[in-house]
């Protein structure tokens, strides 16, 4: 309760604000460091050779794309849902392990923009659902209405929709309500060093710690950072 009073506070706000302005150079070193990472591991598959990804701002960093792909080597059968469309949706159709794959987003004419691309690269699109978004400055999700959504997959990429101030980006944590402690999942949870997304990484942790379910958990600094979680079955993602 404490912490998340914390988390919500004005002055826990504005304190994150001065720690990403005076860790600069810091950050940029981090940027770096991931980007040789992420070329490494480009270079060791055939199937991404080539592959034009663009990272940062809307986009998820290179600390991001390592952990992903690294969760897509070590869970078997990955079942990858994404909630944002994007760049990292570029890797999982070129590579072929993948059990199941689909995409939620709220905007339609992203989408529409960027399959077109896509087709233009002669490349294939995944399942791609669209859905309404809920956005204020109290939390930010989709809108499943009555569907239920989540439960077959065990990696989940979360990268949109909108972020919000607080609660942002949570529809993780109603399928959590489902989870038992046999579940296998690799949770990556985009721009966690932004209170909003930060407060919903949190809550996350809470709510498996409530439910009994083992798991560790790291965040990845480069220009942004990014929030892992992982049930105890893949601990060794987060030896990285």
């Amino acid at each position: 309760m404490i912490k998340r009073l914390i988390l919500r506070s004005t002055l826990y706000t504005l304190w994150v604000k001065l720690k990403r302005r005076f860790s600069y150079r810091r950050r940029m070193l981090n940027e770096l460091y991931w980007i040789a990472n992420l070329d490494r591991r480009f270079k060791s598959r055939k199937e991404l050779e080539g592959l034009d990804i663009r990272m940062g701002n809307w986009a998820m960093g290179p600390a991001g794309m390592c952990i992903f792909l690294d969760a897509l080597n070590q869970v078997n059968e990955p079942k990858v849902l994404e909630m944002g469309l994007g760049e990292s949706t570029k890797i999982i159709q070129r590579i072929g392990r993948i059990s199941a794959h689909k995409v939620i987003d709220h905007d339609t004419s992203w989408v529409e923009y960027w399959t077109a691309q896509q087709k233009k690269r002669n490349q294939t699109t995944p399942e791609i659902e669209v859905y309404p978004m809920l956005l204020s400055k109290q939390r930010s999700q989709y809108d499943f209405g009555s569907k239920s959504i989540g439960s077959e997959f065990n990696i989940f990429l979360i990268d949109g929709p909108f972020g919000a101030r607080n609660n942002s980006r949570r529809n993780i944590l109603d399928m959590a309500d489902d989870w038992t402690a046999d579940k296998e999942f690799v949770v990556i949870l985009d721009d966690v060093h932004r209170t909003g997304e930060l407060q919903t990484y949190a809550a996350l942790k809470t709510k498996l710690r409530e439910k009994g379910i083992e798991f560790k958990s790291k965040k990845l600094s480069d220009l942004k950072e990014v929030g892992v979680i992982c049930s105890i079955h893949h601990w060794q993602l987060l030896s990285i």
